[in-house]
């Protein structure tokens, strides 16, 4: 009995190690395991990449790091001989591709000749990043491989050129250099080239510019990094690789298929999107977000901390308070605004009604350092006695003088340094409701100093016309309490004349 027993528990120990087993290979692909490499030498290593099983999200993002033969190690992709570079979760990857040469000795006879092929099936070449470019001045080159939209294609272009004297450093022209580009969704990249001599039949060979140029070069590579000179010709004789970039997408469908199965949805963080590619689907950080969007939350896309770096935000100084997922431009207790730079920014509470009257930024570099605050620039304005250029066109346009008058007087004593001169904002309030109910203030009970009244206005009005962009201008009439003609600027282009 005691055996039996024994067996029973045996048994079940089994089946729950089975089961634990079964979950762990299971999930394996979705989430790396603790401690994986996340370098080889110099190159990081994000998931969904991985140097090892259980680190990796499937084989097709297996990354080899060999250590035995190179000091730093270097990754190669997969179980393959073509060496990465570099890995971005934006979906690239760079590797070195080899580059196709064809030589030739003076008689003619073909001398060296290496093809040059890179595939990856479950990946894509970059169609826009690199380009398929052809050097030699005796060059016709073809490239041609796997496509996912066909079975194959096929491009290519010819370089020739007579004398040394032809070559021009800069952007391939055909002369010395050609270059093209290949279809979207390549996935296999085979380089031949030949004299073009010998493809048309001719076979000079390379005869008659051998004097300063026997080889031919072919590569498929990142545009960047290649410049045409006339020292080219026999310089790429000592290179054997070039960048190139390749996209990654994982392979699963479109984006609302892989959604279905969340087991194996890559898309891990919350804070994450899913984009679809030709060869499947991407994943990438929300905005306000950054960080892994293939790993869960805790190590996922993380909210950016926007006010920490002011090329994200667009806040004053000490004006940004960050919020998860963005941020928020904030005026202290006791302002006013929208703390933007290229706003409102933050003003004083007293100060809100020169900021409304005006029109105008509390801070500009554009006016002289003295001008600079709109406080100065206000009271310098008044001091001139030129109280409209400093009004907003449209209040300017549509106000009464004497209100504006009203409102300019309120808006400088608000302006006072000391607070006890100042009105509160209870006051401003107050006085402003009451001229609009009455035309008139009335935060004390005396009449406004008529002498800086008519010296701000520099003037009465009765009447005024508006003068339109044709020439033609209509007239209206104004308030009679003021005497001469003033000329008013008015925006979109036009005058108030008064």
């Amino acid at each position: 009995m005691g055996l039996q027993m024994l067996l029973l528990q045996a048994h079940f120990f089994l089946a729950m190690l089975l089961i634990f087993v079964s979950k762990s290979v299971s999930t394996q692909n979705n989430f790396p395991r603790a401690k994986c490499a996340d370098h080889c030498g110099d190159v990081s290593i994000p998931f969904p990449f991985g140097t090892r099983e259980g680190c990796y999200l499937s084989e097709t993002f297996l990354v080899t790091c060999k250590d035995s033969h190179y000091d730093p190690p270097k990754p190669f992709l997969r179980r393959s001989n073509i060496e990465i570079t570099k890995i971005s979760l934006e979906g690239q990857l760079t590797v070195l591709n080899s580059i196709a040469k064809d030589c030739y000795a003076r008689n003619g006879t073909r001398v060296l000749y290496n093809g040059s092929y890179i595939g990856f099936k479950e990946f894509t070449a970059n169609n826009t990043a690199n380009k398929f470019t052809v050097v030699g001045c005796d060059t016709h080159a073809f490239v041609s491989g796997g496509w996912i939209y066909e079975n194959e294609y096929q491009t290519g272009c010819t370089s020739l050129c007579a004398s040394e004297d032809d070559l021009v450093e800069g952007p391939c022209s055909g002369v010395g250099c050609c270059q093209t580009s290949v279809p979207k969704g390549v996935w296999g990249v085979e380089l031949s080239l030949y004299s073009y001599d010998n493809f048309t039949k001719s076979y000079d060979n390379y005869s008659t510019v051998w004097d300063f140029n026997n080889c031919s070069y072919a590569f498929f590579a990142e545009e960047s990094a290649f410049n045409f000179s006339p020292n080219i010709l026999s310089s790429l004789m000592n290179v054997e690789e070039l960048p190139m970039v390749v996209d990654w997408a994982i392979d699963g469908g479109t984006c609302e298929e892989s959604q279905k199965n969340k087991s194996s949805y890559a898309c891990k963080s919350t804070n994450s999107s899913c984009n679809e590619t030709d060869n499947g689907y991407r994943c990438y950080c929300s905005e306000g977000y950054e960080g892994n969007p293939y790993l869960s939350d805790s190590d996922g896309c993380k909210d950016i901390d926007e006010c920490k770096n002011s090329s994200l935000n667009n806040c004053e100084k000490d004006r940004c308070q960050n919020e998860e997922g963005t941020f928020r431009c904030v005026c202290p207790k006791g302002y006013h605004g929208d703390g933007k730079k290229d706003g409102r920014g933050c003003i004083r509470g007293q100060s809100l009604i020169l900021k409304l009257v005006a029109g105008k930024k509390a801070l500009s570099y554009d006016r002289p350092e003295e001008e600079r605050s709109l406080a100065n620039y206000f009271l310098s304005t008044l001091k001139q006695s030129n109280l409209f250029q400093v009004l907003d066109d449209n209040i300017v346009c549509e106000g009464n003088s004497e209100e504006l008058t009203s409102v300019a007087m309120l808006t400088k004593r608000c302006l006072h340094v000391k607070g006890e001169d100042r009105p509160s904002l209870k006051e401003v309030a107050m006085e402003l409701e009451g001229l609009r109910l009455a035309g008139k203030h009335s935060w004390n009970q005396t009449e406004p100093n008529k002498e800086e009244s008519e010296s701000l206005l520099s003037g009465k009005m009765k009447a005024f016309a508006i003068a339109n962009g044709d020439g033609s201008s209509s007239t209206a009439i104004g308030h009679d309490s003021i005497r001469d003609h003033i000329i008013l600027p008015m925006g979109s282009g036009r005058r108030c004349i008064v």
